[in-house]
């Protein structure tokens, strides 16, 4: 039976996730996708299955004008969904005569006018092809394609098992599950896979929104956006990392000295729920008081920063534990501190 031809759309996908930058020339990728045109033998035994397969492969006499180029037996490698058939490409050349011509080689130019074609014929066990249909098989093949990489059946228990154990720890913590609304809310549905991409995720949804609203009030350009956001970024890292190092969890206003004080001005604006524009800075205080709505974010930054190699405020740092040496003596006025300590 001959098979619906391949949709259109599904068409300009697989030439663009698969072949758009293979080659140089300048035919259209779609000229690589071998399945357009296709039939199916549906067989009722596994027996008959491979049957037709060597019929398909050891034809004698093969038609001129049919040459197999390649074969896939999904019985033997299976994909990530397990789906079982056998695939056959034929080059259907443009005629009889010019199958006889160039002597099955598919290589040599043609000499006719008509171009040649590239078919599929598809060998499926009908029990197998029904289950596969009711479950939507072909949804879960083209979840695993889109990765971009081949996935092993036996890598695929560990795949899954490490994803369900994320979201059984997202489904713990009130802050990862938090995180993962964030993300879920902004409309983009690509999920993390770890808790680490969580973060890096969510912060990044935050970000972009306060990047939105500057651009409700500025001309911003998609570059101008960007260039935004990483300022930002490195902004709040210069911040968790100096507070951190320090080991405290509030911090202040920046000091109109400082080179982000502008930035942290329109950042700083208090929001809903006492965060500020960035939903994970929050205000504690009226006197302008600040600190990460949980300390992992602080510990994230600070890390970032560190592999950024970004310099140490050491002035600050300095400035800071001295402030804390003398609030420590002011409650403890009989304790004599030994040399190197709080001088």
């Amino acid at each position: 039976m001959f098979a619906p031809l391949k949709d259109p759309v599904r068409v300009f996908e697989k030439a663009l996730d698969d072949y758009w930058d293979r080659f140089s020339d300048e035919v259209p990728a779609t000229a690589c996708v071998t399945d357009i045109i296709r039939c199916r033998f549906l067989c009722r035994a596994l027996e008959s299955v491979a049957k037709v397969a060597r019929v398909l492969i050891h034809a004698n006499p093969a038609p001129p004008w049919l040459v197999l180029v390649r074969a896939k037996n999904k019985f033997r490698e299976l994909d990530s969904a397990h789906f079982r058939n056998m695939l056959f490409n034929f080059r259907v050349l443009c005629c009889a005569e010019c199958g006889s011509l160039l002597g099955n080689s598919v290589l040599d130019p043609c000499r006719c006018a008509n171009p040649r074609r590239t078919s599929e014929i598809q060998v499926h066990h009908e029990q197998i092809l029904e289950l596969s249909e009711e479950l939507h098989d072909h949804v879960y093949y083209e979840f695993f394609r889109s990765k971009n990489q081949i996935i092993k059946a036996d890598d695929l228990d560990f795949m899954i098992d490490k994803q369900m154990q994320f979201f059984a720890e997202v489904r713990s913590s009130p802050v990862l599950l938090s995180l993962l609304i964030l993300i879920l809310d902004q409309g983009d549905f690509k999920l993390p896979n770890s808790v680490y991409q969580l973060y890096e995720m969510a912060i990044d949804v935050s970000i972009t929104r306060f990047v939105a609203e500057q651009r409700h009030y500025h001309t911003l350009d998609h570059q101008a956006d960007e260039k935004l956001k990483r300022e930002v970024l490195r902004m709040v890292q210069k911040i968790g990392h100096r507070n951190h190092m320090a080991r405290r969890r509030v911090f202040e206003h920046l000091p109109p000295t400082d080179p982000d004080y502008g930035l942290w001005n329109e950042v700083c604006v208090t929001g809903v729920n006492g965060t500020t524009v960035l939903s994970f800075v929050k205000v504690i205080s009226q006197l302008e008081l600040y600190q990460f709505t949980h300390l992992s974010f602080q510990v994230l930054f600070c890390k970032e920063a560190l592999d950024k190699r970004q310099p140490l405020d050491f002035h600050a740092m300095v400035k800071d534990v001295e402030l804390q040496c003398v609030a420590y003596r002011s409650e403890q006025p009989n304790l004599e501190l030994s040399a190197g300590s709080c001088t």
